[in-house]
């Protein structure tokens, strides 16, 4: 079963290392992204579709996407657990803001590959 009663690594450090990295990533994928729009002015939904049609493209992305659900997962663990003090309250929160990062993950991954 799931422990939502820690971060995703088993100390605080690795929790800090994961969420520089995961920033690192998502900052260097925006910076990217920027420089496509920028890069090719007429930039219309087709120069996005074919960006995004390239395999390598969408792995980058899913690599993005899995940053961004860590970073907000992180996050998001650390809020509820400095703000949210009663017990079953912060366990129900942290289940459904899994579930929500989880929803996201997979519905972005289906609009890549469908």
């Amino acid at each position: 079963m799931l422990n939502l009663t820690t971060a995703l690594g088993r100390n605080g450090f690795q929790d800090w290392i994961l969420q520089r990295v995961s920033a690192a990533i998502l900052g260097l994928y925006t910076i990217a992204l920027l420089l496509f729009w920028l890069c090719i002015p007429w930039c219309k939904n087709l120069s996005w579709h074919g960006l995004f049609n390239n395999q390598t493209m969408r792995l980058i992305t899913i690599i993005a996407l899995i940053s961004l659900m860590m970073h907000a997962w992180i996050g998001m663990w650390t809020i509820v657990t400095d703000y949210i003090k009663t017990p079953a309250l912060a366990f129900f929160t942290k289940i459904f803001i899994f579930l929500s990062l989880t929803f996201y993950l997979f519905w972005g991954i289906q609009i890549l590959w469908s």
